[in-house]
C-alpha cells in the first residue's frame, strides 16, 4: 500500500510538471506571437509615416521655392508670401526630421526609394534659409548699415524709389547698434587719389554684380542696387569717396527697402565690398 501511494505521487507529481511546462510554453508562444504582432504593426506605423512625411517634405519643398516667385510675379501680398514661406521652412524641418529619424529604424532599401529622394529634396531646400537665420543670430533689429556712422553717406537717386523718410539715417541710437553688432565696418582706406579711387569703385561696384542707378562723378558719390535671392527685395547702396592724407578714404551705406531687421544682409554685403575692394 505504501508504494502503492508513492507511484501515484510520483505520477502526479510528473503530471504536474508536464502541465506546467505545456502552460509555459504556450505562454512564451503567445508572448512571441503578441510581440512580433506588436513589430509588425509597429513597422507598418512607421512605414505610414515616412509616406505621409515624404509627401509633406515635397510639398513643403515646392511651397519653399514657388511662393518667393509667386511673391515676385505679383501674385501673392507680401504678408501672405512671407508667412507661407516661413510654414513651408518649419514643416520641411519637420519632415526631415521625421524622415531622418525613421531611417535610423527601418534602413534604406530600394523600396524608400521616394522617401529617399523626398528627404534629399527637403534638406537641400530648406538648409538654405535656416543657413542665412543662423548665420545671422542674435543680428539687431536693423536695416540700415553704414561705414561712416557720424556722416553717413546721403542717398539721392533712391530717395525717388522708396518710402519717404526711408534713406533718412537713425541717428546715434541706430549708430550704437552697429557699433555693438557690427565693430569691423568702417571706413575703407585706400593709397588712390580721389579720382583713381572713385573709377576702383566703380569697377568694383559693377563686378559685384550691383546695378549701378547713378554716378557723380563730380560730387564722387555712386549708388546702385542689390537684389536678395529669394524675395527679389531691392537693397539700396551708396558709395562716397573723400580725400584721406596722401589717398582716399571710401564710405559705404547700404540700406534694405522693406523690414525691418536684414539678417545681417547689409553687414555682409559691406563686408563683400570692402573685401573685393582692398583685394585690388
Amino acid at each position: 500500500m505504501v508504494a502503492t501511494g508513492r507511484g501515484c505521487g510520483r505520477c502526479c507529481c510528473a503530471a504536474a510538471v508536464k502541465n506546467y511546462s505545456i502552460a509555459w510554453l504556450t505562454f512564451r508562444s503567445r508572448i512571441k506571437g503578441a510581440s512580433e504582432s506588436v513589430f509588425i504593426k509597429g513597422e507598418r506605423l512607421l512605414l505610414r509615416v515616412q509616406r505621409v512625411a515624404s509627401y509633406l517634405a515635397v510639398g513643403a519643398s515646392g511651397c519653399v521655392v514657388l511662393i518667393p516667385l509667386a511673391y515676385r510675379a505679383g501674385v501673392l501680398p507680401l504678408g501672405v508670401a512671407f508667412t507661407c514661406f516661413a510654414s513651408g521652412i518649419a514643416i520641411g524641418s519637420l519632415s526631415a526630421l521625421a524622415l531622418g529619424v525613421s531611417f535610423i529604424r527601418t534602413g534604406v532599401d530600394r523600396k524608400q526609394l521616394f522617401s529617399t529622394i523626398a528627404l534629399c529634396v527637403v534638406t537641400s531646400v530648406v538648409a538654405m534659409p535656416w543657413i542665412s537665420v543662423v548665420a545671422a543670430f542674435g543680428a539687431p533689429a536693423i536695416h540700415d548699415i553704414t561705414t561712416d556712422v557720424s556722416d553717413p553717406p546721403r542717398f539721392v537717386e533712391a530717395v525717388q524709389h522708396v518710402a519717404p523718410g526711408r534713406t533718412d539715417y537713425g541717428g546715434e541710437e541706430l549708430a550704437q547698434q552697429q557699433r555693438e553688432a557690427y565693430p569691423d565696418i568702417g571706413p575703407i582706406v585706400v593709397t588712390e587719389s580721389p579720382d583713381e579711387a572713385f573709377n576702383l569703385a566703380l569697377e568694383v561696384t559693377r563686378d559685384m554684380g550691383w546695378k549701378v542707378t547713378a554716378v557723380d562723378a563730380r560730387e564722387q558719390r555712386i549708388e546702385a542696387t542689390d537684389t536678395t535671392f529669394w524675395f527679389g527685395f531691392v537693397d539700396d547702396i551708396v558709395i562716397r569717396i573723400r580725400p584721406e592724407g596722401v589717398g582716399s578714404r571710401i564710405d559705404v551705406r547700404s540700406l534694405s527697402r522693406v523690414g525691418v531687421g536684414d539678417l545681417g544682409a547689409n553687414a555682409t554685403r559691406i563686408r563683400r565690398y570692402r573685401d573685393a575692394l582692398t583685394a585690388r
